[in-house]
């Protein structure tokens, strides 16, 4: 009887870790198909994080909040803003992988002293008081430790824009913008998002056009 259990064990564990293979197989397969697709949008696929070009912003996103894991980082310039990709997953509730991409955008010509600034959506209880405000308002607020600078930086046009892209928030540090896409795997996915957030990069980040 021993003997025939420990024949039920090894099969067993045979079994596992022939379907662990399979499953590390599919999702390599899965992986570089999603690189293939993002290079055939014009992104580069960097293997090293520490690019000496890399900025310490993407180069923290790179090691993800809680649980997450970056698998894919992809770069591409578009029309004078230098484009980031982060590419993340995670582990959720009953084994299910969840995927995420963070987007950083850094003007190449951009302001020299930009304050830091979080827009945030506001808890959804909060806009039933504020029925009376703006969209941008009832969505969205304003966390800054420099309040004033912050609202004067997000002006209509930003507001306008944030709203246009839908986006469930934004943050600007270091003078580059951040915008966190739940649920999307690559950046082939971001095309027909890119040329509305290109437009707020430069609206938040960009230097002021030169007069005359």
């Amino acid at each position: 009887m021993i003997a025939a259990g420990l024949v039920i064990v090894a099969a067993v564990v045979v079994l596992m870790v022939r379907e662990e293979r399979r499953l590390r197989q599919a999702d390599e397969r899965a992986r570089r198909s999603h690189r293939a697709a993002a290079t055939v949008h014009g992104w580069r696929i960097i293997d090293d994080e520490w690019v000496p070009a890399q900025p310490d912003t993407v180069r923290r996103s790179m090691r993800g909040p809680g649980g997450s894991r970056a698998w894919m980082l992809a770069r591409r310039r578009i029309d004078g803003v230098d484009v980031w990709v982060v590419c993340q997953e995670g582990m959720g509730l009953g084994a299910e992988v969840h995927y995420s991409l963070v987007v950083h955008l850094r003007p190449m010509r951009r302001a020299k002293d930009l304050p830091a600034v979080r827009v945030v959506p506001r808890s959804p209880t909060v806009g039933v008081v504020l029925r009376g405000r703006d969209l941008f308002d009832r969505r969205y607020r304003i966390a800054s430790r420099e309040s004033t600078r912050a609202r004067t930086l997000v002006t209509e046009e930003v507001r306008a824009q944030t709203i246009e892209l839908d986006l469930e928030g934004w943050q600007l540090e270091d003078r580059i913008l951040t915008v966190l896409f739940a649920g999307l795997r690559d950046p082939g996915t971001l095309e027909d998002r890119l040329g509305g957030l290109i437009r707020l990069a430069k609206q938040v980040a960009g230097s002021p056009p030169r007069p005359g």
